[in-house]
């Protein structure tokens, strides 16, 4: 179709204008590009390959169903982003969706493979903040990005792989083996890379050496480490990777981790869509229980409500502050500042799970409406409290849901920071 190969002339080129006209004239336009059965028909994929962010940011503004579309090579658009290493239009992409980041393409490789393949550190590192969990992902060959960046002479890429590895505590992912039965250190061994044992080994506490596997066998009957050839100058004692290699067979799974390797989240088993819609449920679970408590606080019964025809003014007059009163409002207030912070933290939940979705601004619109209401009514049930300490108490969990939900976002900014200090 015309219209088609104009729009992609336009994506090659940046030109916004043009994108912006056509969609005032046809706002489907970008529906009809998603059904298209012409090759190289897809304008977000084009315009990552140019590398316009401006025209990436605009488009993904107006439809980001694109995004997921593989093209004749088995890449969708953020593997082509990550390929080249534009690290802008990465981050552009991953504002759809983090799950992206598991996004298989062409040999069931996600985007940290291809970035990985090409070498282009600053991608894989933004992949790895956004999902941790893709250094275990496994293409159809079974290598994981440790093997690519081994089989491809990648050493910067494997640096940062492995400090990700250790700082998870995802050093089982070492001994994973592709269909070969090669580990890392069998290719690292096969290449003569000796630098990879000393970064893979070389300054790793015991215990993490305990669950690799240093001296398995692969198919060919090979093993991963020759102490004889190699020296790892970070260990006191070469010979314990032996005794750890030799001894591995006779280690042994207890029930309490296969149960907890069972229910824990698995990349492989797991999809994004799905965790993301059991988040969603859990945190619309919290935040409706904890605005019906708001509404209905459970009552503390003091002395004076205990007694008939006894008030609080008589306990006062008679012996000073009850300590039992004083008890049962320190109580109501702990409670209700706990409560506050669990609703607004929910709140909080459900504002960043629903990123996305079609009619966003009304969704959040709600939520904040939601937030109003709870402030505005829980001081109403704080009947035996003055006022003041009433908003107090609301005000004060407001803040405190409200620090520790930013802090999340801080500390990605910092990582983001350190990160770009760094360089590529």
């Amino acid at each position: 179709m015309e219209i088609i190969r104009k729009l992609n002339e336009a994506a090659q080129a940046g030109n916004i204008d043009f994108l912006l006209q056509q969609l005032r004239s046809d706002p489907l336009i970008l529906k009809t590009t998603a059904i298209s059965p012409f090759p190289g028909s897809n304008p977000l994929e084009i315009a990552c390959l140019a590398g316009h962010t401006a025209f990436v940011k605009e488009f993904l503004k107006h439809d980001n169903e694109l995004v997921r579309q593989l093209n004749y090579d088995g890449l969708s658009p953020l593997h082509t982003a990550a390929a080249i290493g534009n690290l802008e239009i990465v981050r552009e992409i991953l504002k759809v969706d983090l799950g992206l980041c598991l996004l298989r393409g062409r040999e069931r490789k996600i985007p940290l493979h291809t970035a990985t393949v090409k070498g282009k550190v600053s991608v894989v590192r933004e992949l790895l903040l956004a999902c941790a969990d893709s250094v275990e992902a496994m293409t159809s060959r079974g290598e994981t990005a440790l093997h690519l960046a081994v089989k491809y002479y990648q050493f910067d890429v494997l640096s940062d792989l492995m400090e990700h590895v250790k700082r998870f505590g995802k050093v089982e992912v070492i001994s994973k083996k592709d269909e070969e039965g090669n580990t890392i250190l069998h290719l690292a061994a096969a290449k003569k890379q000796h630098e990879v044992f000393n970064l893979v080994l070389g300054e790793m506490p015991a215990e993490s050496i305990s669950k690799i596997e240093v001296n398995s066998l692969n198919k060919m009957g090979a093993g991963g480490l020759r102490a004889s050839e190699i020296t790892i100058p970070h260990l006191n004692n070469q010979n314990h990777l032996i005794h750890v290699g030799s001894n591995h067979q006779r280690t042994f799974t207890s029930p309490r981790e296969i149960t907890l390797k069972f229910f824990q989240y698995d990349v492989q088993r797991d999809s994004p869509s799905n965790v993301r819609n059991v988040l969603l449920l859990i945190a619309t679970l919290i935040t409706t229980t904890t605005f019906q408590a708001g509404l209905s606080p459970p009552t503390f019964q003091s002395r004076a409500d205990q007694i008939p025809g006894t008030t609080k003014s008589d306990l006062s007059e008679g012996i000073g502050v009850s300590i039992d009163l004083v008890y049962g409002e320190l109580m109501f207030i702990c409670f209700m500042y706990c409560n506050t912070i669990a609703f607004f933290l929910s709140l909080r939940m459900i504002n960043v799970l629903i990123k996305g979705f079609p009619l966003i601004v009304p969704l959040r619109l709600s939520i904040v409406l939601l937030g109003f209401t709870y402030m505005a009514s829980t001081p109403c049930r704080l009947l035996n409290i003055p006022m003041a300490w009433a908003v107090g108490v609301v005000l004060s969990g407001v803040g405190c849901a409200f620090v520790i939900g930013r802090r999340v976002f801080l500390a990605r900014s910092c990582l983001y920071s350190s990160h770009d200090m760094t360089g590529s």
